[in-house]
């Protein structure tokens, strides 16, 4: 399909240079036939032009577009391709703003947990206690807070993992993409 465009073309681009030389030789001769002084501009001014009008005339005889693009399968198979990337493009980097104001807010829990324990804990210490009551005094489990607090961290890590993973597989998409 191509092809018959490319010879659709070429035989109409022959048309054309056979058309101009014709069209040279007549006004060649006319001038010739006229006793024109080719030193007149004016003349040759008019005759250009003319020439130019019979070249349009004869391209619009021929229905050449100069501006028609050629469309070939594997153009448009370039552009379907290049259209899905851009798409999935867009797709990831929603999904990483998605995962950028998650970590955020995990962040933003994970100071406020803190801030939360170590009020409570200036609170509940008395002043007056030694640090050697202290020690004795604190349960050597893991507070409810503490766990809370860790899998707050552990979450932000996976998040922050899904993220490469997600950037990483979105470069090798790409990578494969320009080696086909």
């Amino acid at each position: 399909m191509a092809l018959q465009k490319y010879d659709k073309l070429l035989k109409a681009e022959k048309t054309t240079v056979k058309a101009k030389q014709v069209t040279i030789t007549e006004l060649e001769s006319r001038i010739v036939a006229l006793g024109i002084n080719p030193a007149e501009t004016s003349h040759a001014q008019f005759l250009l032009q003319q020439k130019d009008n019979e070249i349009a005339h004869l391209r619009k005889r021929l229905n050449i577009l100069d501006a028609e693009p050629v469309q070939t399968p594997e153009l448009l198979k370039l552009q379907e391709e290049k259209d899905r990337i851009y798409d999935s493009m867009k797709q990831y980097r929603s999904q990483m703003e998605e995962y950028r104001k998650k970590v955020g807010d995990l962040k933003l829990q994970i100071s406020a947990t803190k801030l939360k324990q170590t009020s409570l804990s200036t609170q509940s210490i008395p002043q007056l206690v030694s640090p050697l009551a202290q020690e004795t005094t604190q349960p050597t489990g893991e507070t409810e807070q503490d766990t809370k607090e860790q899998d707050l961290q552990t979450s932000v890590k996976h998040t922050e993992e899904a993220m490469e993973e997600d950037v990483l597989s979105e470069q090798t998409n790409k990578r494969d993409s320009r080696i086909k």
